[in-house]
């Protein structure tokens, strides 16, 4: 499991950002554990190795949280609000290349919807992916 780092999410075509604790999900055991077992949300990036219609699920999760999906820019793609605990299987609708499992609120506290821009600067960066 990695380390939640802080970060500013910015969604570029909102002009809106939040600092959050941010962990990456680089590897397939990260990758396949997401929110899993966790006592309490959290955020997530995964970066998927290929575009694809990457599906998630929520089981073993004990929270809702929000999905966004994006496409290799940082494009969204998709956002799938208020999933909830144990949903076998989230299929997104459009290919992706990275998703952010956020807090419940985040999304729409950032105002994003399908075609934002968005990036992460992470801390001690000055710009974004």
């Amino acid at each position: 499991m990695g380390k939640a780092v802080q970060a500013k999410l910015r969604n570029r075509t909102k002009n809106e950002s939040a600092d959050i604790a941010l962990e990456k999900c680089e590897d397939f055991a990260s990758r396949a554990r997401g929110l899993m077992f966790r006592k309490e949300p959290q955020n997530l990036i995964f970066e998927f190795d290929s575009i694809d219609y990457n599906p998630i699920h929520s089981f073993f999760v004990a929270f809702e949280f929000d999905a966004v999906y994006a496409d290799e820019n940082m494009k969204v793609v998709q956002i799938i609000e208020r999933i909830s605990p144990f949903n076998a299987f989230i299929q997104p609708v459009q290919k992706n290349k990275f998703l952010l499992e956020l807090k419940v609120g985040l999304a729409n506290r950032l105002k994003m919807s399908a075609g934002d821009e968005l990036t992460v600067v992470w801390e001690g960066e000055r710009d974004g992916r």
